[in-house]
């Protein structure tokens, strides 16, 4: 009996083992194949991937890696899209096995240096954002936009693929992808664009290797004998076109100078940038990716991470005094940021109708041109506004309205103590008067400032009085919008402005009775403000009992104990901003400091709200102008005093308010309005650094002419100034290009063909012009249709016209008498038909 060696044994079993397995493979490759080709597969994949590889570079929050959730996306569509079952069941089996990988891997990720604890987590911290999405309100964590990212991938890895597979359409691969990447470019710097690039060249080849298969097959279809090598020609015939677009698409993003490819880009972009305002909401603690060159301040300001202020020029202020322009305020805070709540708009010179006929001490009007560099939703103005050159739109606070129950003042309640004296003077007269009492009674009792708005009654007892409380007589004006969208770039307008004169001593001795509204707008704190914050502002106020003191106080302490940084990390999820900043960064940019200051003023009873805007900027050349960069962007905080208004403070390190001893004394020319119009300064003439350099045409943009009536200068410099010659040569240009064009067209003709060639010029221009198949008297009966008072005019020019070119017969001296008769009759009607035609 004869036996095989084992070795040979183990080699049959081997190589059955291995075929076993490449015939599954291939058999399972079969199964799965696309319609159109593994190769157009790949493509497509690579296509994705471009997407996630420009969303992982720009290092958005810590996700997963994104890569490889994209790939298992594609491979759970490769392994359903065969199944036999209807799409409308399988696509949600495939977005549910998305979801709960998604959260399976948020549930281990560590953000922020702290790892998630668990699924619950995740739920609630998902939760949460929603709730801020949903009340307009601000969301500094991370988590929800890991999770958007993830969803993103997952369902453009998943549907891309099954869109592909299942259906063949490559468009909706595309529609999914470019939303991605236009996205993601919207806020990262342009040079990142480059993804753009490699994301059309993949498309490009992907649609030629499609092309190409899907024509190879059709022709088999009809028995038509093809190349096998067909698709692949296809592919490398379309390569060239491939890298000549990607070279395209690198420029297009970056490269200003092609304005038309430029401007189709940012159009692109224009629906994502629109959602701006609640992506800086929503996701705050995202660190800025793209400096956008201005700052946009909306009605809530959220505390971020990482800023990137430029050196863009985005104002030119004409004033005799710096300040800082303010682009509005806020009132409300949380722990996520400030938001500005409580207010009204309407248009300016609106004065509420409940006042108090007491304007604010110490206030000193001064009148100063802003010009805005970029196209603004908001006007920047600086302390008490007056008024505007403008017809302009005013955001003010709404009339203070406080609501009191009787049962709370007869269970003895305790009401707010800004309301205490009003509630102390109702109780003593409901006891008085029993229930039932009146209108006018109740009345009497009021204090001076309130007045009775609305009193509810059931069965004539007395159930809920509604008061108001009086505004001061200067409207308080929180913002400025444009009636016509936004104030356009380089279209000045001329502000005035009360500023206050108030020095320490006026401030010290500055009582705090405050109203009613601003002790419940400006005193208003999150219920949830750690206690620690309470505590470190009574240690470093303590033995003070002024407001001013305690301000002053509080101001050094943070410009002395913590450091100014643009790149910090927000807070996290959970935390409160000033406490964050106070505690655990130590360190931040000019929003923490005002907001730290106003919190901690607010836990002392000073009321206090957060401003913001720009710094006075350069001052160029010692004239009154100041050219305000996006670095100058700021943030401040203003304390109210009564009979004195509110008062600028400046907590941040290395900063500091204008002065306002340089008004006391000034004489400010607040009649003229307007003190000359400026060209913005070129970005050019600034360093790395923001300082202001020294170059010739930014010498000429800002040291513009001062051409006022009082300027003392005489007609001579006039002349000699390089703008005047500008307007001198323009002139010039002008009156000589008028006089050729008259000399060309308009003049009066010796030679018949000349006439009627001017004729038919004008005819063109006029939409009357000849047709080639016309002869010159069909041609004549059209523009006497057109021009039906001066038939006479036209038929002379024609008839001269066809006697010379065609009967060889120079006109007489009569016959160019009646020739120019005729063309001076003619040429003003046939041009003012051509400005009729052109303006409709």
């Amino acid at each position: 009996m004869a036996f095989e060696p084992s070795g040979s044994t183990n080699a049959v079993a081997l190589k059955f083992n291995s075929s076993v397995v490449r015939e599954g493979i291939l058999r399972l490759a079969h199964t799965l194949r696309p319609k159109d080709g593994w190769v157009a597969a790949v493509l497509l994949l690579f296509n994705l991937l471009v997407v996630v590889w420009s969303v992982e570079q720009a290092d958005w929050v810590t996700t997963t890696n994104l890569v490889l959730l994209l790939l298992f996306a594609a491979l759970t569509s490769l392994a359903l899209y065969r199944v036999p079952i209807w799409s409308l069941i399988l696509l949600p089996a495939g977005l549910g096995i998305g979801f709960i990988v998604i959260i399976w891997k948020l549930s281990s990720t560590k953000l922020d240096g702290i790892t998630v604890g668990g699924v619950q987590e995740v739920l609630e911290r998902l939760d949460l954002w929603w709730e801020a999405a949903r009340t307009d309100s601000i969301s500094i964590d991370g988590l929800p936009f890991g999770f958007a990212l993830m969803t993103a991938t997952w369902m453009a890895g998943f549907l891309g693929t099954w869109l592909f597979l299942r259906y063949g359409h490559f468009w909706g691969v595309f529609v999914l992808g470019g939303i991605g990447l236009l996205s993601n470019l919207t806020f990262l710097p342009p040079n990142s664009a480059f993804h753009l690039g490699f994301y059309l060249f993949t498309a490009l080849l992907l649609v030629a290797r499609v092309q190409a298969v899907r024509r190879k097959h059709e022709w088999e279809n009809r028995s038509v004998k093809v190349d096998d090598h067909l698709a692949g020609l296809y592919l490398s015939d379309s390569f060239g076109l491939a890298i000549l677009v990607i070279i395209v698409a690198f420029l297009v993003p970056v490269a200003p100078k092609l304005t038309t490819a430029n401007n189709a880009y940012e159009f692109m972009r224009q629906p994502l940038l629109s959602i701006e305002d609640d992506f800086n909401r929503l996701f705050a603690g995202l660190p800025a990716r793209r400096p956008l060159g201005f700052r946009i301040w909306d009605n809530v300001m959220a505390f971020q991470g990482s800023i990137h202020p430029t050196t863009t020029q985005v104002l030119q202020v004409e004033s005799h005094t710096g300040m800082y322009w303010k682009a509005r305020t806020y009132s409300t805070y949380d722990s996520k940021g400030w938001y500005s709540e409580h207010t009204i708009t309407n248009p300016i010179g609106y004065k509420p109708k409940f006042t108090q006929n007491v304007s604010d001490l110490k206030r000193k009007e001064i009148t100063y041109e802003v010009t805005p560099f970029y196209d603004s939703e908001i006007m920047f103005a600086s302390h008490q506004l007056l008024d505007v050159n403008r017809d302009v739109m005013i955001e003010t606070q709404s009339l203070p309205i406080f609501t009191i129950g009787s049962s709370i003042l007869e269970d003895g309640e305790q009401l707010p103590e800004y309301l205490r004296e009003l509630g102390n003077n109702l109780t003593k007269v409901i006891a008085e008067n029993d229930p039932y009492i009146n209108n006018f009674q109740l009345r009497q009792s009021l204090p001076a400032q309130f007045r009775i708005e609305e009193v509810h009654r059931e069965s004539g007892r007395l159930i809920e009085i509604r008061f108001m409380e009086a505004l001061p007589a200067t409207t308080e004006v929180l913002s400025v919008s444009s009636n016509r969208g936004k104030f356009e770039s380089g279209e000045p307008y001329q502000i005035t402005s009360a500023v206050s004169l108030a020095g320490p001593t006026e401030l010290r001795n500055a009582t705090t009775n405050y109203p009613a509204w601003v002790s419940e707008r400006y005193l208003q704190l999150p219920v949830d403000l750690p206690n620690r914050v309470r505590d470190l502002a009574s240690s470093i106020t303590r033995g003070l009992d002024n407001p001013y003191e305690k301000a002053i106080a509080v101001e050094d302490y943070l410009r002395t104990n913590y450091r100014y940084n643009l790149k910090i990390t927000p807070p996290p999820f959970n935390a409160d901003g000033v406490d964050h900043f106070l505690f655990t960064l130590g360190e931040g940019y000019s929003e923490y400091f005002a907001s730290a200051m106003a919190i901690m003023l607010r836990t002392l009873d000073v009321p206090a709200r957060l401003a913001v805007g720009y710094t006075t900027g350069d001052q160029v050349e010692e004239k009154p102008i100041f050219a305000v960069r996006d670095s100058h962007s700021h943030a401040w905080l203003e304390i109210y005093f009564p009979k004195y208004g509110w008062i600028p403070f400046e907590p941040t390190p290395g900063e500091s308010l204008p002065g306002i001893s340089q008004l006391e004394d000034q004489v400010l020319n607040t009649e003229s309005g307007v003190l000359g119009n400026f060209d913005p300064l070129e970005e050019e003439c600034y360093n790395d650094t923001g300082d202001f350099l020294s170059c010739e045409e930014g010498e000429d943009a800002s040291a513009t002419s001062e051409l006022k009536s009082n300027s003392g200068r005489d007609i001579l410099s006039i002349w000699i100034s390089p703008w005047a010659f500008a307007v001198f040569a323009i002139l010039v240009l002008i009156s000589g290009t008028c006089y050729l064009l008259w000399r060309r067209f308009m003049t009066i003709p010796n030679d018949p063909i000349i006439a009627f060639r001017r004729m038919t010029a004008l005819a063109r221009l006029a939409s009357a012009g000849p047709d080639v198949s016309q002869t010159p008297y069909q041609f004549g009966v059209q523009l006497r249709d057109v021009f039906p008072s001066q038939g006479a005019s036209v038929s002379a020019i024609v008839a001269a016209y066809v006697r010379n070119r065609y009967g060889n017969k120079y006109p007489t001296a009569s016959e160019k008498r009646l020739l120019a008769v005729a063309w001076r009759r003619l040429r003003l009607p046939m041009v003012k038909t051509i400005i009729k035609r052109r303006v409709q």
